[in-house]
């Protein structure tokens, strides 16, 4: 199955690079973004595939680390600013 930080091909144009992100849609379909590894003007260009036209190259050619906080849930209870009262 392919993970964010694979190494993945598509099939059919030949385009190779890094897996960052993976959308399931309501209708089942699961796109894949896949980063170049190659700059165009100093930027990776990003291209969305079906997955089933990928390949994996390399599993986890970029290793992620579980153990880094994922900005889940946080307190936005709003605090007032602490005032001397009048």
């Amino acid at each position: 199955m392919i993970q964010p930080g694979d190494k993945v091909k598509d099939k059919i144009s030949g385009y190779f690079g890094i897996v960052i992100a993976k959308t399931e849609w309501l209708n089942k379909c699961v796109r894949v973004t896949v980063a170049s590894q190659k700059l165009e003007d100093g930027k990776p260009l990003f291209v969305e595939f079906d997955i089933e036209q990928l390949e994996i190259l390399e599993p986890q050619a970029i290793a992620l680390e579980k153990e880094q906080p994922t900005g889940g849930a946080k307190d936005f209870t709003p605090t007032r600013p602490q005032t001397p009262g009048r």
